[in-house]
């Protein structure tokens, strides 16, 4: 099967729906949230994989200071899941060369990628899910910055603000983004 084929077999899927698609990536505006979905072909260009995210309207707005416009790529969104994750724990490959993919893909679309944006648009579950690594020597920053916004907009500005400050303390290259977030929760403790 070709790219082109998945892809057409996957509009065909994602379009009734609601999704628009710009390349190999298709984004669905509701509720304040927008829904990604994306087949992102390996290096080799021999197989590929379904990236799937949400990105919050608000979170986003108050993480980057302004608010969002256009289409939406999956390493921008504020939750991100590949297919295999859902599924198997790990990720999870077709090869361009299986006849069978795009009924698979359509298959496991319907059963795992689609289902999961559902609870992946819920503030507790992208919040639990970025705050698994919050309180570690490293991870991803953005993450961390994301979760404390959530816990704010959930109405636990008091763990925002610690978690702000702490992860000023432990991140110094990302400071300033952390100022700058403090400053849009108006988290007092806080200050440049």
């Amino acid at each position: 099967m070709s790219k082109v084929e998945i892809i057409t077999k996957a509009d065909q899927l994602l379009k009734p729906l609601g999704f628009k698609r710009h390349k190999a990536t298709w984004n669905r505006r509701m509720d304040g949230f927008i829904d990604v979905v994306d087949l992102q072909a390996s290096k080799s260009g021999d197989s590929f994989l379904i990236n799937s995210g949400v990105l919050d309207l608000e979170v986003e707005a108050i993480y980057r200071g302004h608010s969002i416009s256009g289409f939406v790529y999956e390493p921008y969104c504020t939750l991100r899941m590949q297919f295999g994750e859902l599924r198997t724990g790990r990720p999870a490959w077709w090869d361009f060369g299986n006849p069978a993919a795009p009924v698979e893909i359509s298959s496991d679309m319907q059963r795992y990628v689609l289902p999961n944006l559902d609870i992946m648009r819920d503030r507790e579950f992208m919040k639990n899910r970025l705050g698994r690594n919050v309180g570690r020597k490293s991870g991803y920053v953005p993450d961390f910055l994301r979760y404390s916004i959530l816990e704010a907009l959930t109405g636990r500005a008091d763990i925002a603000c610690k978690t702000l400050e702490e992860l000023a303390q432990k991140f110094v290259g990302w400071r300033e983004n952390v100022f700058q977030v403090a400053e849009r929760l108006h988290c007092p403790c806080l200050r440049q």
